[in-house]
């Protein structure tokens, strides 16, 4: 009993940092912002990418993946129908609630993009969007960050534009908020995994990823919300080589 609330303390005190470095990060945004108004012709961190035509025709549409429950008694978790899917989820009470796409992704270019609402905290969503290992089963409650989570589970964080990863954090990626339009795009037949906000390819990306993951999402407040907008097949990528890239690996 002692050992278990020494590791809920623990998990508070890092969730409690991890608040403490989005208001850095936010302050350290706004500064660069003020040096953008100041300078307008320096560049951002991330780069505006002109994306290929994709042939629609050759694009296929996924009407059959839904959002998984992880809370066998659906007191924390409400799944809502969108065309006749699970494809959107309600947190019921605060708590750090991890939901994932039934999908297992073995080979192939997949793109999901997902809305969050209500997921403010500040400017900024206190929601993430990432990978799982196909294997692993999310419980609930899940802290993505949090030990054993964390070495199964990769998330881009919209507070901090940070991406977590087996206890390292990459910055680098813009910070978003509830209502953009967030997508990941996985090529599994070279193993990467590339973000997207608004249209715009985020320099962070992942490469190494050898083995079957699924797609998943954090949320955390009572009564956020987030919602599938489209998953789809590609038959090729849409993700560029950006000059600014940096690269987590698997």
């Amino acid at each position: 009993e002692r050992a278990r609330l020494s590791e809920q303390q623990k998990l508070q005190v890092q969730e409690q940092l991890r608040t403490k470095d989005a208001d850095n990060q936010r302050l350290q945004n706004e500064i660069n912002q003020l040096r953008q108004i100041q300078a307008p012709s320096s560049a951002t961190h991330s780069t505006q990418v002109i994306q290929p035509v994709v042939d629609r025709n050759a694009t296929i549409e996924d009407n059959k993946s839904e959002l998984e429950n992880p809370d066998p008694t659906e007191q924390g978790v409400r799944l809502e129908r969108i065309q006749d899917l699970n494809r959107k989820a309600v947190a019921l009470k605060q708590g750090s609630l991890c939901v994932s796409l039934n999908k297992v992704i073995k080979d192939g270019i997949h793109r999901i993009e997902v809305r969050f609402k209500k997921c403010n905290s500040g400017k900024y969503s206190f929601g993430s969007v990432g990978i799982v290992k196909a294997g692993y089963k999310i419980p609930y409650s899940c802290k993505p960050f949090g030990e054993p989570h964390k070495q199964n589970m990769l998330e881009y964080y919209g507070n901090t534009g940070k991406v977590y990863f087996k206890g390292t954090e990459t910055p680098g990626n813009d910070l978003f908020s509830h209502g953009q339009l967030i997508a990941m795009e996985l090529n599994a037949d070279v193993g990467t995994l590339h973000f997207f906000v608004d249209g715009i390819q985020q320099p962070v990306f992942v490469r190494g990823i050898k083995e079957a993951v699924k797609f998943y999402f954090y949320i955390f407040q009572n009564n956020t919300s987030f919602s599938i907008v489209s998953v789809k097949k590609l038959p090729i990528p849409t993700a560029m080589t950006l000059p600014n890239e940096k690269a987590v690996q698997w």
